[in-house]
């Protein structure tokens, strides 16, 4: 109860002693006495503006409209992650998102606005209340943009997330024998943990990690028949092949020029961590919206990545990765296979006209 409120209060309670000692008081103003009472005690408590409106926080969008533009590109990707021509790149792929056109009379804020809020909150470990500061907005309105900026975002997974076809594959396949000499590689698997703040609010268990946080992590997939490169920790197949164990000197050698291949991926998801600081420990509590987060992450990092818009920071994150040891007691067979190619692969590498 607020000052106010208080002191109304007290003023009534007084005025009802006051009528109750008079000596012409009788049963029937003790009634409407009481009556009165009691409404105004109601009446009290509805009045909801006697107490200051704690929420309403005082916003600015000066710093977005007068001090952002003047930020040399530097700066500015600094704050949103990227170019300002890829900015203005990605905003021409969203404009015409359905999420953006109004059905009602109210005009939505420009998708300019509800990217660079979006790019904030992806790209920092800034809170909401943060970000809507920054951006004379509130906290709500934060949360708006982000729902309306992923869904277009993801609208376009299946253009920049995709499996390499023809020219592309050849390029991949070209790509990575610069790199050592292996042919066939068409990408390299690994796993990258992701943090949750809090703990989900639907099967938490699920979530809790070997280091007592909440988090999930992100694989890659395999199809057709090129094969990918993985560590120690992932089982031996035809298609996914690993280093020797206990190698001998031949196999040391080749353990050294595969690991070489396989190093690409670790930096693919330092750079990818590190543009996008606000994946490292995501502040949602519902596992889709997370996942949300980090599709968006992954195309937006391809999206610029093909625009020559590398990430090259790569000293803002110190966090160990903690690769997913995965429990395969699965197929023998396969990891028969993946002996016999891998034994091939390493041939073919150091004695390609004795291959038979």
């Amino acid at each position: 109860m607020s000052y106010k409120q208080k002191e109304l209060q007290q003023l009534i309670e007084s005025k009802l002693v006051e009528n109750i000692l008079d000596e012409d008081f009788t049963d029937s103003d003790e009634e409407e006495i009481s009556e009165i009472f009691i409404l105004s005690l109601l009446a009290l408590n509805e009045a909801r503006y006697l107490e200051p409106r704690i929420y309403n926080v005082a916003k600015s969008q000066y710093w977005y409209n007068n001090i952002l533009p003047s930020y040399n590109d530097i700066r500015f990707k600094k704050i949103m992650r990227m170019l300002p021509e890829n900015f203005k790149a990605l905003v021409n792929n969203l404009i015409d998102h359905p999420m953006f056109q109004s059905n009602n009379t109210k005009q939505q804020a420009p998708v300019e606005l509800q990217l660079a809020v979006f790019l904030r909150r992806l790209g920092s470990k800034e809170d909401v209340f943060s970000v809507c500061s920054r951006y004379g907005i509130a906290e709500g309105t934060v949360l708006l943009f982000c729902k309306r900026i992923m869904k277009a975002i993801i609208s376009l997974k299946k253009k920049y997330i995709k499996w390499p076809t023809e020219h592309a594959r050849e390029f991949v396949h070209d790509g990575f024998k610069s790199i050592g000499g292996i042919e066939d590689i068409i990408g390299a698997v690994d796993g990258t943990h992701f943090i949750l703040q809090n703990a989900p609010q639907k099967d938490k268990y699920l979530y809790f990690t070997r280091k007592k946080r909440y988090g999930f992590t992100l694989l890659s997939l395999i199809k057709d028949n090129d094969f990918l490169i993985g560590d120690s920790a992932y089982p031996l197949s035809p298609f996914l092949i690993k280093p020797f164990s206990n190698p001998n000197r031949n196999q040391a050698e080749f353990n050294r020029i595969f690991s070489s291949h396989r190093i690409i991926i670790e930096h693919a998801f330092g750079r990818l961590k590190n543009r996008f600081a606000g994946i490292r420990e995501i502040s949602v509590k519902k596992i889709p919206t997370a996942i949300n987060m980090i599709d968006c992450s992954i195309i937006l990092h391809n999206f610029l990545e093909l625009r020559d818009d590398v990430w090259e920071n790569q000293c803002e994150s110190n966090e160990e990765e903690d690769n997913n040891e995965l429990d395969n007691s699965n197929e023998e067979n396969l990891k028969i296979l993946g002996e016999a190619k891998r034994n091939w692969i390493m041939r073919k590498l150091f004695h390609p006209y004795n291959l038979y």
